[in-house]
């Protein structure tokens, strides 16, 4: 016995309905998110690494800041989430990604919920809470050497370290949607406007 394409119908209404209400109640929808991207214009010659995550877990390539408090914009391993089940969360190990690799895309994207991690220190847990500061500062990382450990997988990407990173850092607020660092073929930064 199927269903009506009526009873289909407000079926799959009702069903976006609840997950778009959902989303609203926890706070996020699509427009809710930052984009962070780091890439290596064509035409690079040079290698470019990032650290795509360190070992607390957290991207490697980009750190947020408000005023001197870091922005965590992932959930940190090290805490529990308040109210989750405690997950398993190992020691992460440091990869490094090329960015000029011919199996490497050339960018590396993190989509950010607009959120970071803060401590109740009463519960002793963790609770992601919305970023409501509208003057960031985003601190990209990257460098044209590295110091690679062991075997590295079909993209390139390997443990290891950064040899004298380059880091830039640039003010921004939630009116832009993203922000951009491209790494030109001479190795030198630069933002698109």
């Amino acid at each position: 016995m199927g269903l009506s394409p009526r009873v289909a119908v407000l079926a799959a209404i009702t069903l976006f309905g609840c997950v778009a209400l959902s989303r609203s109640m926890n706070g996020t929808t699509e427009l809710d998110e930052f984009q962070f991207v780091i890439s290596a214009d064509r035409g690079t010659a040079d290698s470019v690494y990032v650290l795509r995550r360190e070992t607390n877990g957290q991207p490697g390539w980009i750190e947020v800041f408000d005023g001197s408090q870091r922005v965590y914009l992932l959930e940190r391993c090290e805490i529990e989430g308040c109210g989750q089940t405690p997950g398993v969360c190992g020691l992460t190990v440091p990869v490094i990604d090329n960015l000029t690799s011919p199996q490497s895309s050339g960018a590396i994207t993190l989509e950010w919920d607009r959120s970071t991690s803060e401590l109740d220190a009463t519960l002793g847990c963790e609770i992601r809470t919305r970023v409501e500061a509208d003057n960031l500062l985003a601190r990209f990382c990257y460098a044209l050497t590295a110091d690679l450990q062991g075997e590295r997988d079909a993209q390139g990407s390997g443990s290891g370290r950064l040899t004298d990173p380059t880091c830039v850092e640039k003010e921004f607020s939630f009116s832009e949607e993203s922000l951009v660092l491209r790494v030109g073929p001479d190795g030198s930064p630069h933002f698109d406007e």
